[in-house]
Formats: C-alpha cells, structure tokens, sequence
C-alpha cells in the first residue's frame, strides 16, 4: 500500500513580485494625477501688487456722479425796435448786465425831425385853444351885456306903455300914441327870444370849435408821445438781468426794424445741464432727485437738491442730455460753473456688498476671484451683480459676507480659472 506524497508550494519570482509593485504605483501615480492634480495653468500674483476687497452686508443704494454744468433756464433775443445807426456801444460779448442797462443808442435823424415838427405843430394848436377859449369867454360875455340891456329895453318899454294907457284912458294921449307904445313893447318882447337864441348859436359854434382845437391836441399829443417812444426805444437797454452770449452791434452800423442784437441768458432763472451715458435712460425719469455740494452766501459749503426737470429722448454719441431743476439754488452761480451731482436711483436696501474695483472692466461683473482661507490662492466665482454706484456693486448671488475678494485689474491673469498669491 502507497502512501501519499506532500507536494511544496512554489513560491512567485522576486522579479515578478518587484514588478508587480512597479505597476501598481505607476496606476496610483496616474489615478493621482487625473483624479487630484489640477494641472490647469496657474497664475503667480503677488499680494503686494493686488488689491483684495471683504464682501460685507449693508445697506446699499444704487446712484451715480453726473458731471453737471450751470446753464440759463430761460434765454430771449433782444431786437432793435426801430430803423437806426449805432451811435455808442455800452456792453460787450459776455458782459452781465442788470435790468434797464443800456446797452447801445442808436440814433435816427428822420425820426428825430418828425418829433420835432410835431412838437411845434402841438404848440400852435395849444396857442390856439388859448385863444379859442378867450373869445368863447368874450362872447358869452358880450352877449350876456346885449342880453342885459334888452331886458333893460323891455322893462322901460312896459312901463311906457302902462303910462300911455292910463294917459289914453284918461284922453292925455291919443290913441295913435298908445299905439305907437305897444308896438315898441310887441317889438322888444319879439326880440328878446331871436336874440337869445343868436346868442346861444354863436357860442355853440365857438364851443365846437374849442372842442375841436382840444380833439386836434389831444390827437396829436398822443401821436408826440408815440414818435417819443420811438425815439426813447433807440436805446436799447437790458429787459432782465442776464449774461450776453451773442451780441451783435458795432458803431456806425445800420440796424433795421427787427435786426438781431443780442441773446441774453436769464440769470435770475438757472438750471443744471448735464450729459449722461445712454446706460442711465432707462433709469432716469422726471423727478429723480440729486445733490451736490455748492456755497451759500458766507462762501461756507452748503448740500444742496436738485430734481430731473427734463430728459431728452435723443441719443447721441451714446449719451442724452438731461436738465436739473434746484430745490435751492446756491449763492454766486455762473454760467458754465460745474458741479459734480450724486443722482439717487431707488431707495436704500439691505444687500451684499462689494467694493468697486477695476476688475469689473475685465469681468463685467460676472465673476471674481475668490481667495481661499488660506489667502494663497484664488478660484473663479461667477456672481451675479444688482445695481451699483461709485463706491459698491450690490451682489445678488455668489457670495456671502465675510468673503475675500481680488478686485483689482484681471487684465493679467488671462482668465485663468485660478491664481496663487505670494
């Protein structure tokens, strides 16, 4: 009977064991290097060149600068009214002038003649009013004195002619006598009346023609003051106080009826002006308050309010222009004077916020690198921006307060997804 045999395992080659290890650290290596290592490119940015910003909650309201120039809220042409020479030129081009400075004199000859002519004219016919009144005034007198001694006459004439009835009656007189008494009587008593009225038609006519000597004055005084007021519009003098930005007269020259002289800017009446980016028309509408920083009367700075008064659909050059009205104007202005005017968009609110940087001009604000805790590297975020003024973006998603932010020029980390800060 056999017996069984134990049989001795072999044991693996060293070689085969050594490269068995060998292939086994090239697959974790080449795991490693898939699965862990970025071998994206990376930037090198040294911290003391960049600018890193903290995300922080606040209260965030949208506004932007607008550089805001004083113009006149109201111009008006100023017209030579009347045919003339420029005798003398008193103001010039950008000269500010008050209300009734002169400021040319012209001078028309023909005009001049006229109101001279007519002034003689007025002092014959004032002359003759004087004289028509003394007759009227001797005429009603004389014939108050005719009227007077025929009543004088008449009274006589009845007492005659009573006592020749009571001779007749008592057969002193005949009765050819008595006769001749009555008809003298009748006489009278007929004249009284013609005469009377005679009396009354010659001073009518001579009223008449004193009325019509006061009519004729009257008529021509107001014709004089007329050819005055000609004459006195040869000085043409300031309607308002305002700043002259185009005068057009010199001396010696001819100006018509109507002739352009001068555009004056009202300076009792100003506004702001200003040309805004396109970006702000949708934003803007009548009533958008502003502030800005002027002077009161002590030369002390003093804010003062101002509200969009008018905003011009037109767009050129990628810009519009807008007016501004003053809640209260500040002391001192001038024309042309320029303000730097904080123009609020909405009302405040509670948000993330981001110091503005010039990062933005790369990213547009859809992303930004943020730092790691480590503050030795930075990834790519992409984020998403609300509004905005000088000062703040409002950030609406992608970070939270407390978060580290690189917000200075990208312009050299060609997008890269990441940066390492040293």
């Amino acid at each position: 009977m056999s017996m069984d045999r134990v049989i001795a395992k072999k044991k693996p080659p060293l070689g085969w064991i050594a490269g068995a290890c060998l292939l086994l650290a090239l697959i974790i290596v080449f795991v490693y290097q898939i699965l862990i290592v970025d071998k994206s490119p990376i930037q090198i940015a040294k911290k003391s060149e960049i600018k890193i910003a903290t995300a922080k909650q606040g209260s965030f309201q949208e506004y932007f600068q607008a550089n805001c120039y004083v113009a006149p809220a109201k111009s008006m042409f100023i017209d030579s009214q009347e045919y003339g020479i420029v005798q003398s030129v008193l103001v010039d081009q950008g000269c500010v002038v008050k209300k009734g400075e002169v400021m040319i004199r012209l001078r028309n000859e023909e005009l001049e003649s006229q109101v001279q002519q007519k002034e003689t004219e007025l002092r014959d016919e004032m002359r003759d009013r004087d004289c028509s009144g003394i007759r009227l005034e001797q005429l009603e007198t004389r014939h108050r004195q005719l009227l007077l001694e025929l009543d004088h006459q008449l009274e006589v004439a009845k007492e005659e002619y009573g006592r020749d009835q009571a001779l007749f009656e008592a057969s002193a007189i005949t009765k050819n006598e008595l006769r001749k008494a009555k008809e003298e009587l009748d006489y009278l008593s007929e004249k009284r009346p013609i005469v009377l009225r005679s009396n009354e038609l010659d001073i009518d006519l001579q009223r008449q023609e004193d009325e019509k000597l006061r009519s004729l004055i009257e008529i021509h005084g107001i014709d004089l003051r007329r050819l005055r007021e000609r004459i006195a519009a040869l000085t043409v003098v300031s309607p308002a106080y305002g700043q002259i930005t185009d005068f057009n007269a010199s001396t010696g020259e001819v100006k018509s009826s109507g002739s352009r002289i001068a555009k004056l800017d009202i300076m009792e009446t100003l506004k702001l002006k200003a040309d805004m980016d396109e970006y702000y028309l949708p934003k803007l509408e009548v009533g958008t308050r502003g502030s800005f920083t002027g002077m009161d009367g002590r030369g002390d700075d003093v804010e003062c309010g101002v509200r969009v008064s008018w905003i011009s659909p037109d767009v050129k050059n990628a810009a519009f222009e807008a007016d501004f009205k003053f809640d209260s104007a500040p002391m001192n202005l001038r024309i042309g004077q320029r303000f730097l005017v904080r123009i609020e968009l909405g009302k405040k609110r509670d948000a993330v916020m981001l110091e503005q940087g010039p990062f933005f001009q790369t990213s547009g604000g859809r992303w930004v690198y943020l730092v790691d805790a480590s503050c030795r590297g930075a990834m790519k975020k992409d984020i998403s921006i609300g509004g905005s003024n000088p000062d703040f973006l409002e950030v609406t998603s992608g970070l939270k307060p407390g978060d580290r932010v690189v917000v200075s020029d990208y312009s050299l980390f060609n997008g890269l997804p990441r940066i390492s800060l040293k």
